[in-house]
């Protein structure tokens, strides 16, 4: 795993005889050009066998969580520059996914989506942005298990249609999450989505 996230790994074991645990240290150096090499790859694979790549900006888990949306998009900005100059020439290169997750209109997601959006746009000679909310429904995940404050069809309705009013223009593909809600409320909220 640390090798994937551009880490070159050493792990060093050290054994006293005296003793039977062995005690095992990693020693990680971020590599930049190993995590550049398995993006090289992946564009590579998309290439080879014909697939369009959505890549996927950064999401800090902090930032946008904290409500702190534009310190996100400082950081998002500087990584989809890089990444098109260094990859935005790749036949395989079709868009982005703006993977800030949400189920519903929180604070600042909607500058956040819109602002990402024209940014890469802006960015790429107007490709594709995609995005994937989930439904706040019933099953979605509290922090303690099932919520016990999800939202009901009707302001799922609301928030998400305030939501994509804001981000017209500026994201292309919304491809909602299945699951999180009742069975028996499903076919609303899918129609809803449609």
């Amino acid at each position: 795993v640390l090798e994937d996230m551009g880490y070159t790994v050493d792990v060093i074991e050290f054994i006293d005889f005296a003793h039977s645990p062995k005690n095992l240290m990693l020693r990680c150096v971020k590599d930049r050009r190993v995590g550049e090499r398995n993006l090289s790859a992946a564009w590579e694979l998309a290439e080879k066998y014909g697939m369009t790549f959505y890549f996927g900006l950064y999401d800090s888990g902090k930032y946008w969580h904290n409500r702190e949306c534009e310190r996100e998009m400082e950081i998002s900005r500087a990584v989809a520059d890089e990444v098109w100059s260094l990859y935005g020439n790749r036949k395989a290169f079709g868009g982005w996914y703006l993977n800030f997750e949400v189920s519903r209109a929180s604070a600042g997601i909607i500058e956040l989506y819109a602002g990402m959006g024209r940014h890469v746009k802006q960015l790429s000679g107007n490709l594709p942005t995609m995005i994937s909310p989930y439904i706040d429904g019933i099953k979605a995940i509290g922090d303690v298990g099932v919520k016990d404050d999800s939202i009901g069809v009707t302001q799922h309705e609301q928030e998400w249609n305030a939501i994509l009013k804001g981000i017209q223009g500026a994201v292309d593909i919304v491809a909602f999450q299945d699951g999180h809600c009742d069975y028996h409320e499903l076919a609303d909220y899918l129609r809803i989505n449609k």
